[in-house]
């Protein structure tokens, strides 16, 4: 993936590395903004506009080794439940904010609309059959 413009590959130390993807809206943990966007409603002609204003405020910063180290948990740092989850219930979250670079954004919204659909699986998934 790319983010702040350079080939970037972060492990999520966080709660977020147990996410998965809440297709339709189902997603239980996110921000406010993200609430209302998911991969069926969001437009293909432009990246998520909350994805532009994190990145245009962290590129802002002074170059920092520990921000870099931990740039998902950086950008999560805004993310609550969305609404009461449940014992033993998965959390889900909007994968729309992992896509990181704008020049994919067709791309990854269109895969998660396939994902949806049931057309196609993830790539976590399609790893684990050849594995």
């Amino acid at each position: 993936d790319v983010l702040l413009g350079e080939n970037h590959a972060t492990v999520d130390a966080g709660i977020l590395a147990f996410c998965n993807h809440g297709c339709n809206g189902t997603f239980t943990i996110g921000t406010e903004a993200e609430a209302n966007s998911t991969e069926t409603n969001v437009g293909l002609n432009h990246a998520w506009e909350n994805f532009e204003v994190i990145t245009n405020s962290a590129s802002s910063q002074v170059y920092s080794p520990v921000i870099a180290r931990h740039m998902r948990q950086t950008l999560s740092v805004g993310d609550y439940t969305l609404r009461d989850i449940r014992k033993g219930e998965e959390i889900l979250c909007n994968y729309l904010s992992f896509l990181g670079d704008p020049n994919h954004w067709i791309e990854g919204v269109t895969d998660l609309r396939e994902q949806c659909a049931g057309e196609t699986i993830g790539a976590i998934f399609e790893y684990e059959l050849h594995d």
